[in-house]
């Protein structure tokens, strides 16, 4: 990276200067403050979606929280940074004010090679600030380079949602969801690199020949055509006066580097926060402590007196610990993302009400015929009260008042609950290609041994 040129500033010529840069750091922290919401905004959001979504069009709104939190990240790591540098500018700014000479060599009395290595390798404060300035200054145009893109991407993936979502309804109706959307998306990005880089091999080679290729050619003009296309749709228009500075004013191979390593590293910082958000990855010292899925374990995501309220949740639930109401409110939520394989697969003679995805509010629906629907959810779980198989239980339609999450609603009478202690065992059924894995693999049978089965102990 070249040295950044001297910027010849006089910092006290502005009679409002220091005014200008209290504003410029309160924006900055209060604008820190306000984005430091929206990632557990965004998170809420995705969570919520993510409930009422099949395993076969999820992609859709990960994709859209995915991207939106590539955004969000570089705009509070900028926002910080600028916040730092800012301050510490000015820190200099009132040091400098102060101590105008800077160092005063002759008062430090340090030994001869020490002082010797100071001279040459600190920078006095004007040269410093000036620095920090310069790097302070650079950081939104990077900023908005970096969200260019990610945005470009986040449009792309609009259109290829779009398109996959017209191929499944018109031609394609067998094929997945997410499939159609990834390949959609690969086809775009294709269709859109692929004429720009055969655009720039057949310029570069007329350069290389020393042969400029001319734009009054019919060559020439096809090649102009396609760099203008490009220029405009990958909006050229906005990070082209940006990107051609750095290019043009620093090592080409760091400057490209730099960007691309930027570029890499948020997509790093997501997976790693989402990891930690669902759990995957934990760092703690409770070592004598079971995974809450152990029987051992009261977990307060089953209690509605318990759990936060709002909360998402995907297990079945009741209305408190202790229950001293006549009737338990059992609560067994609908898993579109596993349970409308499980119904293909128990009920393949049933029809579903609408199609998956997109749907008109006031789309013709055969709505008459609601039990058969829940015989058949009812089949994709036993249920058992201390030990007991519980099959005489009236079910119906329910969506949760707090959350919006569908499902099923049972009553059961306590008379048949004991006093003291019960235990409530909801178990999932397999879906097959989960069979098929577990039948495979030791390893992955053991690690999901406890996965689809739900321990929820009670009081009367």
């Amino acid at each position: 990276m070249t040295e950044p040129k001297s910027i010849k500033t006089n910092y006290f010529d502005a009679e409002n200067l220091f005014r200008i840069w209290e504003l410029e750091l309160v924006i900055s922290g209060a604008v820190i403050v306000a984005l430091f919401q929206l990632p557990k905004l965004l998170d809420d959001f995705y969570a919520n979606v993510e409930m009422h979504v099949s395993s076969d069009i999820y992609m859709a709104p990960f994709m859209l929280y995915y991207i939106g939190k590539l955004i969000l990240y570089p705009l509070i790591l900028t926002f910080i940074l600028h916040f730092l540098l800012r301050g510490f500018w000015v820190g200099l700014l009132g040091l400098s004010y102060v101590f105008p000479n800077g160092v005063n060599w002759s008062k430090l009395d340090l030994p001869p090679l020490q002082e010797r290595l100071y001279k040459r390798e600190t920078l006095d404060l004007k040269s410093l600030m000036d620095r920090v300035d310069v790097l302070s200054s650079t950081l939104f145009s990077i900023l908005f380079l970096l969200l260019i893109v990610f945005m470009w991407i986040g449009l792309l993936f609009v259109l290829s949602v779009f398109l996959s979502f017209m191929l499944k309804s018109s031609i394609l109706p067998s094929y997945s969801q997410n499939l159609l959307m990834t390949g959609s998306f690969y086809v775009l990005l294709f269709l859109f690199t692929l004429p720009q880089s055969l655009a720039a091999l057949i310029d570069k080679r007329f350069k290389k020949n020393k042969h400029p290729l001319g734009k009054a050619t019919k060559l020439g003009k096809l090649v102009f055509s396609i760099y203008k296309v490009s220029y405009w749709l990958s909006l050229g228009f906005l990070c082209m006066p940006i990107l051609l500075v750095f290019r043009s004013n620093l090592e080409k191979g760091k400057a490209m580097f730099g960007f691309f390593a930027l570029v890499m590293l948020f997509p790093i910082i997501f997976a790693t926060s989402f990891f930690l958000s669902k759990g995957i990855v934990s760092f703690d010292s409770y070592q004598y402590f079971p995974k809450k899925n152990n029987e051992g374990y009261l977990m307060t995501r089953h209690y509605d007196n318990l759990r936060p309220p709002g909360q998402s949740f995907r297990v079945p639930t009741i209305q408190a610990d202790i229950i001293q109401d006549p009737y338990l409110k059992l609560f067994i939520p609908f898993s579109a993302k596993r349970d409308n394989t499980l119904m293909q697969e128990q009920c393949p003679e049933l029809e579903p009400y609408r199609a998956d995805g997109f749907h008109w509010l006031f789309s013709n629906t055969d709505e008459n015929r609601n039990q058969s629907v829940i015989d058949c959810i009812v089949r994709l779980f036993e249920l058992e009260l201390n030990g007991e198989t519980l099959k005489d239980v009236e079910y119906m339609f329910y969506t949760h008042p707090q959350t919006g999450v569908k499902g099923i609603l049972a009553h059961i009478d306590m008379d048949r609950a004991r006093k003291g202690k019960n235990l409530l065992v909801i178990t999932k059924l397999k879906t097959k290609n989960r069979l098929e894995k577990e039948e495979k693999s030791a390893k992955y049978r053991k690690k999901n041994q406890y996965k689809g089965i739900y321990r929820i102990p009670f009081w009367k």
